[in-house]
């Protein structure tokens, strides 16, 4: 006989619409390809991209991210909720949308204008997924509009003691995006490695990107719902500070833009860490009374 506790469950929020489940399938194989390319030949800075990074640090932290999402996207597609996939699904189409202007507003300098015949097809091959990705998400949010919905109540929600820090952490990322985005020039000489503008741009595409993930945290209100996204934000974390130590000799100076960039990418493990932390907590909390 069913549980009359999972047969209420189904009854709340709005089922997650397959098409959504399987184009976060398809970000998250292609996120550990991309990021694998980026982070394991971050030396080389990133050669085997759609462009060479000027710095084997941007390289391997954009590598970081693709390789961070990969839980996120994975762990959102194995969710029975849209209210608990909508984590990864809104910022994943704020990343591939911005990532496919960066890459048309600097396409002369990817090897789309020239080079070897591999590095040709490659830059060809992420044109064309950057350009074929958004629409594939749009597709999906149709989809998941017509499924039928229900109220669901939101059962952890995040402690009142961490919404300042996560405000602060969201909007700060929210504004150096924006800032990199729209004046890299004037940006590029306050930070620690080598950049070019194309480099900035893409780059401020994921601090954007993260800083409005951890803002609709704030809107989601609940542990269980942004679980997907505390996995990923805490593994973008935890490879980009292996990202600024292993490149290290490449970070000129040890000022505040160093402690800046360092504190940033560590305050991003902590946030997921501390989030997954207290959602087990929480779990473990209302279990305890059907135990006993």
């Amino acid at each position: 006989m069913a549980d009359p506790v999972m047969q209420e469950s189904r009854l709340e929020g709005r089922e997650t619409a397959p098409l959504v489940s399987l184009v976060l399938v398809v970000l998250g194989l292609l996120s550990a390809v991309v990021g694998l390319v980026l982070f394991a030949g971050s030396e080389q800075t990133g050669k085997g991209f759609a462009w060479e990074f000027a710095s084997p640090v941007t390289a391997a932290l954009i590598g970081a991210g693709f390789l961070g999402a990969v839980p996120m996207m994975l762990g959102a597609a194995m969710r029975d909720h849209w209210e608990e996939v909508r984590i990864a699904v809104l910022p994943a189409l704020l990343l591939v949308s911005g990532l496919l202007v960066v890459t048309v507003m600097h396409l002369g300098e990817t090897r789309v204008g020239g080079g070897p015949v591999i590095a040709y097809v490659l830059s060809l091959g992420w044109l064309a997924a950057m350009a074929a990705l958004p629409f594939a998400i749009l597709s999906a949010l149709a989809a998941q509009s017509r499924e039928p919905a229900l109220p669901m109540e939101r059962r952890f929600p995040i402690p009142r003691w961490a919404l300042p820090a996560i405000a602060v952490e969201g909007a700060a990322g929210l504004g150096l995006g924006l800032a990199l985005l729209v004046e890299p020039g004037w940006w590029i000489p306050m930070l620690p490695w080598d950049l070019q503008v194309v480099d900035a741009r893409a780059l401020g595409v994921w601090v954007l990107v993260l800083g409005v993930a951890l803002l609709q945290a704030l809107v989601e209100d609940d542990l269980e719902r942004v679980r997907p996204g505390l996995a990923g934000v805490m593994m973008i974390g935890a490879l980009g500070l292996v990202a600024l130590a292993w490149h290290h000799a490449a970070i000129s100076g040890r000022g505040w833009p160093t402690i800046a960039a360092v504190a940033l990418v560590g305050g991003m493990f902590l946030t997921g860490l501390v989030g997954l932390v207290l959602h087990r907590r929480a779990v473990r909390e209302q279990a305890l009374p059907t135990a006993v």
